[in-house]
């Protein structure tokens, strides 16, 4: 009786090993393979994969350029308004509907702006307090951008309410830029597992795009200008089409690349990947070029022109996203 009982406790115990060897395993295993958890900012929910994205700076940057961005602004629109006759010179109201409070004279109109403010916030609220779960890393990064660049965009267009000029309408036109790219980048990015532009890239676009929109709004004659944006905007519109449709994070800015590669593509269109994005991108073009001739014939500012191009290309996109989905 005794050995049996000896025999009995030995191969549990040699059991209980067994076990403990099975769950350490498991629990090594699933270290190795389920990705490591991400904490991010601004959020409740810490489960998020660790992914090497580039948007992670998105946020920071933008926030950094709104302080360089707003300090000279700021010293700018104080100078004209504290000064009465460089305010008569300089900042033109509509004084049909002007209500002055206190030493603002279109408090209306700086008063309006507190929209984008509250729905900004709003949409913080809205996304970080009920549906904090997101799946894709990189839409939060963005969705954080596009917070960011609604609650800045009313604090600049305050700004620019208080002295309306022509020089200060890029104060009220910048955030606006930010604001559709994101949105634009944020839709397509629902359907993409790797980055679709470099963020360092992105920005450095932008600030070609403010170049641009400042001489503009700073210089009579434009001519040149509109000379420019007809050579470089179809060119650049066809490379950043390409380089969203072939999926490249690092883009190439090879147009002879894309036109071969295109054009071996289109031999066979029955291969061609995902063919209703390449004809959303194709009406995308066609219709900017459409915007591009008209701005040019009826004289249209280039800061209205771009708005317009982003709000078309905003549009259609999410149209495009809408049908994927129901599809």
């Amino acid at each position: 009786m005794l050995s049996t009982n000896l025999i009995e406790t030995e191969s549990e115990n040699n059991e209980s090993i067994i076990e403990n060897d099975i769950e350490e395993e498991t629990d090594s295993l699933q270290q190795i393979f389920s990705p490591k958890n991400d904490q991010l900012p601004f959020s409740s929910s810490r489960n998020k994969r660790k992914i090497q994205t580039s948007y992670k700076h998105s946020w920071r940057l933008l926030l950094l350029i709104s302080i360089f961005y707003g300090l000279p602004t700021t010293q700018y629109i104080f100078y004209q308004i504290s000064d009465p006759e460089v305010r008569k010179e300089q900042c033109y109201f509509n004084n049909k509907c002007v209500h002055q409070v206190g030493g603002i004279v279109s408090f209306n109109n700086v008063i309006s702006n507190l929209a984008y403010i509250l729905l900004s916030l709003t949409l913080y609220y809205i996304i970080f307090k009920y549906d904090n779960t997101f799946q894709n890393v990189r839409e939060y990064y963005l969705i954080i951008c596009i917070i960011i660049s609604m609650l800045l965009e009313g604090v600049y267009s305050s700004l620019y309410h208080l002295c309306p000029s022509r020089v200060n309408l890029q104060f009220d036109t910048t955030f606006m830029f930010f604001f559709g790219v994101f949105m634009i980048i944020y839709i397509l990015q629902k359907n993409r597992k790797n980055d679709l532009i470099d963020i360092s890239k992105l920005f450095l676009f932008m600030g070609v795009l403010i170049f641009i929109n400042t001489i503009n709004l700073t210089l009579d004659n434009n001519s040149f200008e509109w000379i420019f944006v007809i050579i470089i905007f179809p060119i650049s519109n066809f490379i950043i089409s390409a380089n969203v449709y072939f999926g490249h994070t690092n883009w190439s800015f090879n147009i002879f690349y894309f036109i071969c590669r295109l054009r071996h593509s289109f031999t066979n269109i029955r291969r061609l990947p995902n063919i209703s994005y390449l004809f959303c991108l194709i009406i995308i073009n066609v219709l900017n070029l459409c915007l591009l001739i008209t701005s040019i014939s009826k004289n249209i500012d280039f800061s209205k022109f771009l708005l317009g191009t982003l709000c078309i290309d905003m549009i259609i996109v999410l149209i495009h996203h809408i049908a994927f989905k129901i599809n």
